[in-house]
């Protein structure tokens, strides 16, 4: 009976030592993949930032040509009023005057539309540099969890191993 007991006991170490065993391995395969599931995500992620910041950039450029367009028109609003102050006044509309005053509403016009063009377009280059930026961060960071999840699995080998021997040298001891 006593040999029962003992060949049991050795069997239940045994067993004991697998299941350890087993579950450093499974320790170590379910953070790799947790690993991997991070670096997908930031890999999916990447592109998406890139299309997000074009499309930004068109709503920027847009609003810009809108607010270049109701400039021009509002110039021409002006020049039709100065036209007509102009001729309430009995000035002649093709004297020195008049086309000094309309060439500078012009002139104040075309360098408010280069600053709204020039805001447009900084604004864009930095969207576009931010976001490249930000897929680029995101890209490296995905390498480092791969990398990561490599070595989370070679971690969970050695662990399962370490555990086998470890409980060899308990037996054999």
């Amino acid at each position: 009976m006593g040999s029962f007991a003992s060949v049991m006991g050795g069997i239940s170490m045994v067993l004991g030592a697998g299941l350890e065993a087993g579950s450093q391995y499974m320790a170590g395969k379910q953070q790799s993949e947790y690993y991997q599931n991070l670096a997908e995500q930031n890999e999916k992620q990447a592109p998406e930032v890139i299309k997000t910041a074009k499309e930004q950039r068109g709503l920027i450029q847009d609003t810009a040509s809108r607010q270049s367009q109701k400039l021009r028109t509002g110039l021409k609003d002006i020049v039709a009023k100065q036209k007509t102050g102009f001729a309430a006044s009995n000035i002649d509309l093709s004297s020195k005057t008049a086309e000094d005053v309309a060439r500078s509403s012009f002139n104040q016009e075309l360098e408010d539309e280069m600053l709204i063009r020039y805001k447009a377009d900084v604004s864009s280059w930095q969207t576009t540099k931010s976001a490249e930026q930000t897929a680029e961060n995101l890209l490296a960071e995905a390498r480092g969890y791969r990398k990561a999840g490599k070595y989370a699995k070679q971690s969970g080998v050695i662990n399962t191993i370490t555990s086998l021997l470890g409980n060899a040298s308990i037996f054999a001891g």
